[in-house]
C-alpha cells in the first residue's frame, strides 16, 4: 500500500483537535496527517485588524 500526505482543515468554530480520530485511523494505515489549527483561533489569534479580510490581503 502506498501512504500519502493528508493536510486535515477544520471549518468555522473547530480546530486541529477535530480531526482526532479520522488521523488516528490514518495513521495506522501509515499516512502521513497534517491535522491544522487556522489562525485565529487560540493562542495563534492574530491582532484584530488581520482577522478581516482586507487585513490578510496586506499580509
Amino acid at each position: 500500500m502506498i501512504a500519502h500526505n493528508f493536510v486535515l482543515v477544520h471549518g468555522a468554530w473547530h480546530g486541529g483537535w477535530c480531526w482526532r480520530r479520522v488521523a488516528q485511523a490514518l495513521q495506522l494505515d501509515h499516512h502521513k496527517v497534517y491535522p491544522v489549527t487556522l489562525t485565529g483561533l487560540g493562542r495563534t489569534r492574530p491582532p484584530a485588524v488581520a482577522r478581516h479580510q482586507p487585513g490578510y490581503a496586506h499580509q
